[in-house]
């Protein structure tokens, strides 16, 4: 069975589990402003979850990344690119996603996790204890902080810059916050003394990249969902004795959002189009700022077609275009990609921009 067609059938088994277990209701129930949020339990009804977990665990979603030898698929990035995307476009109440990274950024340093819940995030040193110490300690700020997760993989930057080392530790529990999704987000401070260091990820790449390109596929995900939504209801609404969608500026508007949403899409697929954990810090880079972009306009496009319903809690789009909002930021955000792409140009010596992404596009060699 070739790539694509893993990516593919796992796709469509992720997509059926949320169809049926993470709906929208268990989705607000899971925000900030949901019912579980408004109870403290900050990730949504117990229930709901626990048996979104189970059905995911079955199907063998938390393995994924995971090697053989430790009981996982061993799969890569090409296999689970459509997986990341089915996750941006359910809005998936779960750290799928970010189990997914995780994963990945443990192999990356020649290690494996074991399969289960995980998260990961880009770490500082140098940071002093609360008590005013002196520091031996990790800071991972905006960390994704799952109730389920109990593993948190950490990359730290040395002194060499093409090298980070890669540390395990246990999800520290009780750290509180959100982004603007309501999905659960926190600064948490570590103590290198309780890690595990797994090894070392070379080539520049670390937390920050895989990050980038997880979101970027959950962006392209979402960036989908939301124009789904426009053109769904352009159609349904009547206005003047025809549905809106006839209008040629609507229809020219949602033109605009499908274009933007294809370029997310092609992008992070670029980016994850390896078959093994390998990064090309180029295609992610573009992955991210293309990401970030589209969801900027698949946005605005979504709530002006919309109009005042579209602002409202009661109907689905919110849902996504707050998480498209919370994911462009994370991980880097579309200004901080767009100033590494161009120092890389610049410091490249190519003569045009268009031979820098040429030499980039090729899915025959990522490499390259």
């Amino acid at each position: 069975m070739s790539g694509d067609d893993t990516g593919r059938m796992l796709a469509a088994s992720l997509e059926r589990i949320l169809r049926e277990l993470g709906t929208p209701a268990v989705v607000r129930d899971a925000d900030l402003g949901g019912a579980g949020a408004r109870a403290g339990a900050g990730e949504g009804d117990p229930s709901s979850i626990s048996e979104l977990l189970a059905a995911l665990e079955a199907a063998g979603f938390h393995a994924a990344l995971v090697d053989e030898a430790r009981g996982g698929a061993g799969l890569g990035w090409s296999d689970v690119a459509a997986l990341l995307r089915a996750c941006g476009n359910g809005a998936a109440p779960v750290a799928l996603a970010d189990t997914l990274g995780a994963q990945a950024l443990a192999r990356l340093a020649g290690s494996s996790l074991e399969p289960g819940w995980a998260t990961f995030g880009a770490g500082r040193t140098g940071e002093c204890d609360p008590g005013g110490g002196a520091a031996n300690g990790v800071v991972v700020a905006g960390l994704a902080t799952w109730r389920h997760a109990r593993t948190l993989v950490v990359s730290i930057r040395e002194r060499a810059e093409d090298e980070a080392a890669i540390w395990k530790f246990a999800l520290p529990a009780g750290a509180k916050g959100c982004n603007l999704a309501g999905e659960p987000r926190a600064t948490v401070r570590l103590d290198l003394a309780a890690g595990e260091r797994l090894g070392t990820a070379g080539g520049g790449i670390d937390a920050l990249h895989v990050g980038a390109a997880v979101r970027s596929a959950q962006l392209a995900g979402a960036c989908a969902r939301v124009v789904r939504l426009a053109a769904d209801y352009a159609r349904d609404r009547v206005q003047f004795g025809r549905p809106i969608a006839a209008f040629q500026a609507i229809q020219h508007q949602l033109a605009l959002a499908q274009e933007w949403a294809s370029m997310a899409a092609a992008a992070s697929a670029l980016a994850l189009a390896d078959r093994g954990v390998a990064l090309d810090r180029h295609r992610v880079a573009a992955a991210k700022y293309v990401g970030a972009q589209a969801a900027q306009e698949c946005a605005r496009v979504a709530h002006a077609v919309h109009g005042a319903i579209g602002v409202t809690a009661e109907y689905d789009l919110q849902l996504f275009t707050r998480r498209l909002w919370s994911w462009a930021a994370e991980f880097g955000s579309q200004t901080f990609w767009a100033e590494r792409l161009g120092a890389e140009l610049l410091a490249s010596g190519s003569a045009r921009s268009w031979d820098q992404v040429v030499r980039h596009a090729s899915l025959a060699d990522p490499a390259s």
